[in-house]
């Protein structure tokens, strides 16, 4: 393998072409921050992973183990998933009777067979390869266009009124101090054997820009990503977490957004959601973390994306260099999409919503030879099988003793709303 810079003029043009390029590979992870330069700890780049076989055991009892032999064999960049249905693996009482209508692996990861890193600021793509000249060479000839597609129709799997009933009965859970705060989403469903993934991810990423966005292939299996959340990073022996807790819409009025945005700073309920969160963070990173190095960076920074402003806290500790996977697993799933306690949120979770979460509130990301790390959480995303047609939109809340039913069910409809659109 070798490593070698190219440069480009418009960056725009070459990010298309890349795209089409590397969705053509059996295994891709295209992985787009989207210039965000202001949100804390991200690199101003756009990381490419592309492979057409991989060894990975799907069968395989232990994941988590089998990742830590997988790094250890590969020393080189692996790209891949974690599913939130890992937590049967983690929690060995927990089970998943749910159905399951994109099936995506447990974990699936692949080691890089050409591995590309654009620089934003600079306009220079480093490609490492057999022959990274070749590889700039095809991306640079792809045709930029993608064929327009019809509508997809989609279908509430939890209509309007039976998710305010399950609101209120997991209010009930609360009030009687089964949990403090629980993550609920629902799903919109739909099939179609024509639907064309690369379009829909251009269209969702123009008009939804994330810092962590992704086009992800596993074969027939894809996720369609716009994401502003991280889950967890590892930088040498820093690890760093950064829960979402708190959805503000914007406003085209700039005067009335800000006014908006300062409500939204001293609620309560936005208040408690994100230092509960940061509570359960905290507690899943001292099973890791050398002894009193846990510390909140940032508590409750108001972050703006192009619909939505988002409460973000940042959380760091120290581990030891080789603790990667031990770190990912005692963090997993992670708490912004779970709840407190975990352990009984994650069983109400299976009890009250309609299907397996799958890849949804799972984590896509690499691993480096230093064993290096960045995921984020899939959110905000479009999931889809080739294979059998079927597509799945889910979203959600967090419930807490605050928490008004009709209020929770608009901020799952806010949230779907970009996919929605990209879709149709």
């Amino acid at each position: 393998m070798r490593k070698q810079s190219f440069g480009f003029k418009e960056l725009e043009l070459f990010k298309k072409k890349a795209l089409k390029w590397a969705s053509k590979y059996k295994y891709c992870a295209y992985l787009d921050s989207n210039e965000y330069t202001n949100y804390p700890h991200i690199g101003n780049e756009l990381i490419i992973g592309v492979a057409n076989k991989s060894t990975w055991d799907q069968n395989d009892k232990n994941q988590f183990n089998q990742l830590e032999n997988y790094i250890k064999k590969t020393k080189s960049w692996v790209f891949g998933h974690l599913s939130y249905d890992l937590k049967n693996e983690i929690e060995e009482k927990l089970h998943s009777k749910n159905k399951d209508p994109i099936k995506v692996p447990l974990m699936y990861f692949f080691t890089a067979e050409i591995r590309i890193q654009i620089k934003i600021n600079e306009n220079i793509c480093f490609i490492e390869a057999l022959s990274p000249e070749s590889v700039f060479r095809n991306i640079q000839e792809q045709e930029a266009q993608t064929k327009e597609k019809q509508k997809t129709e989609l279908h509430e799997q939890i209509e309007k009124s039976s998710y305010i009933d399950r609101v209120k009965h997991l209010k009930n859970h609360l009030i009687k101090g089964d949990l403090y705060e629980i993550n609920f989403c629902k799903a919109l469903n739909g099939n179609d054997k024509n639907f064309n993934p690369l379009e829909i991810f251009e269209r969702l990423n123009k008009k939804q820009k994330s810092p962590f966005s992704a086009y992800y292939k596993i074969d027939d299996i894809y996720c369609l990503c716009s994401s502003p959340e991280r889950f967890l990073k590892k930088e040498g022996c820093t690890l760093i977490s950064q829960p979402i807790k708190g959805t503000l819409k914007r406003e085209s009025n700039k005067n009335i957004e800000k006014k908006a945005i300062n409500a939204f700073k001293n609620n309560r309920k936005e208040k408690a959601e994100n230092n509960m969160v940061v509570d359960l963070v905290r507690n899943d990173m001292y099973k890791t973390a050398l002894s009193g190095s846990v510390k909140i960076e940032e508590l409750r920074g108001i972050y703006s994306f192009p619909t939505l402003h988002q409460c973000i806290s940042t959380i760091t500790c120290k581990i030891q260099k080789e603790d990667s996977v031990k770190a990912l697993k005692n963090c997993f799933p992670m708490a912004s999409m779970t709840g407190m306690p975990k352990y009984k949120a994650l069983e109400l979770i299976e009890k009250f919503e309609s299907q397996k979460r799958g890849l949804f509130s799972g984590s896509i990301g690499y691993i480096t030879p230093d064993k290096d790390f960045d995921f984020n959480v899939v959110i905000r995303s479009i999931l889809y099988n080739k294979g059998n047609g079927n597509i799945s939109l889910q979203s959600g809340g967090a419930i807490t003793h605050l928490s008004k039913p009709d209020d929770e069910y608009e901020e799952a409809q806010l949230k779907l709303k970009s996919l929605v659109e990209a879709i149709s």
